[in-house]
């Protein structure tokens, strides 16, 4: 049985059926330990509520609480490869910038006939009247 129930504002005025104690989050004048606890917590709620919406969390089509389980491992991991994705796209993202930028510098080093500048589209100072 559990000895500490972490709970959001929600269940303020519940009394857990275990008899354990409940702490609410947000909540003042708590030992260090229990204060980490709670926002450790606080850090996995928005995870679980993007879940629920993008990672098909809220309904569940498998049976029994073996699908229960695998259905939430399943949705933990979807989680997991969305993020990594995204981080990969960003950097993807920044890859491809500083190619283009080296290309372009190397386009202008090789070009010795044309003044610097009207590669990247902007006149030098040397031709401007």
């Amino acid at each position: 049985m559990p000895e500490i129930v972490l709970a959001d504002r929600g269940y303020r005025g519940v009394e857990p059926a275990c008899g354990a104690r409940l702490l609410i989050s947000q909540t003042w004048r708590l030992p260090t330990r229990l204060q980490k606890l709670l926002k450790r917590r606080q850090v996995v709620e928005p995870m679980i509520g993007h879940m629920k919406a993008d990672g098909l969390l809220g309904r569940n089509w498998l049976k029994g609480p073996e699908g229960d389980a695998l259905h939430a491992l399943l949705c933990g991991a979807g989680h997991n490869l969305r993020m990594i994705l995204r981080h990969l796209r960003v950097h993807y993202c920044v890859v491809l910038g500083a190619v283009g930028m080296a290309a372009s510098l190397l386009w202008q080093l090789l070009t010795p006939s044309l003044p610097l500048g009207i590669c990247a589209g902007r006149q030098s100072t040397a031709t401007r009247r």
